[in-house]
């Protein structure tokens, strides 16, 4: 099922609140809901609590259900364990790095794809081929990349609003929605078909998820809140972003 969320003017504040499989975490305005394995729960908490104690805001989540990634600050960068290991041995080394090299954007998919681009322009990267000749072509670093339920699954979006998919298995109602469209700020795929796509607008669809995550969302939307961004992992794990 596709759903949808027109953009709101003014979403209202609800508390934040703990489950069992599910937390959500307030950082002054952004907050994030999220279902990961335990020990991933454990990880992302720790990360979580770690950047509120420095008083810094998260920019940017990226999960695929094992590892994931926070972006926060000017330029700081935080990780769990099992995140792909090219990836987490490149950012171990950021320790002492000065700005430009510091990460601007990263996504993770399955299979331990993922791609991150840094601040000096530069980018690391581990995916499809088509995605590496798309990134190759465009001469300018994508504000949104994706990786789908196989191994060539791709989305790519650019800073203009142009986009570019790839792959045997891009979801038909994710493609249709994009269209001919030029006006797309966030696309993203899952490891079993999920997507979700944003424009500039800020409305939004999504379609290919699960009942947990979609009553998650329901429940977020009729508390008044405005979703962010929705990221997918394995086994049915998500990370949502709103305030």
């Amino acid at each position: 099922s596709e759903q949808q969320q027109e953009p709101q003017q003014n979403p209202m504040a609800s508390p934040s609140h703990t489950e069992a499989s599910n937390n959500s975490t307030g950082l002054s305005g952004m907050e994030f809901q999220f279902s990961l394995p335990p020990d991933a729960m454990k990880d992302v908490d720790r990360c979580l609590t770690d950047i509120h104690s420095m008083g810094k805001l998260v920019r940017k989540v990226a999960t695929n259900g094992r590892g994931t990634v926070f972006l926060y600050g000017n330029g700081g960068v935080a990780y769990t364990p099992q995140i792909p290991k090219a990836l987490y041995h490149r950012l171990s080394q950021l320790r002492h790095s000065s700005y430009e090299h510091r990460p601007a954007y990263v996504s993770l998919g399955s299979r331990d794809r993922y791609y991150c681009s840094f601040h000096d322009g530069s980018y690391a990267f581990k995916g499809p081929k088509g995605l590496d000749r798309e990134l190759k072509k465009a001469k300018k670093q994508p504000v949104s990349v994706a990786f789908g339920s196989t191994y060539d699954t791709f989305s790519v979006v650019f800073a203009d609003g142009s986009w570019k998919c790839g792959g045997r298995a891009v979801p038909a109602e994710f493609e249709s929605k994009l269209g001919k469209r030029r006006d797309v700020h966030t696309a993203n795929l899952g490891p079993e078909g999920e997507w979700f796509l944003k424009l500039n607008n800020k409305k939004m669809w999504w379609g290919g998820i699960h009942s947990e995550l979609e009553q998650a969302i329901e429940d977020l939307m009729d508390s008044g809140h405005q979703l962010h961004f929705l990221d997918f992992g394995d086994d049915g794990s998500y990370f949502v972003s709103y305030d």
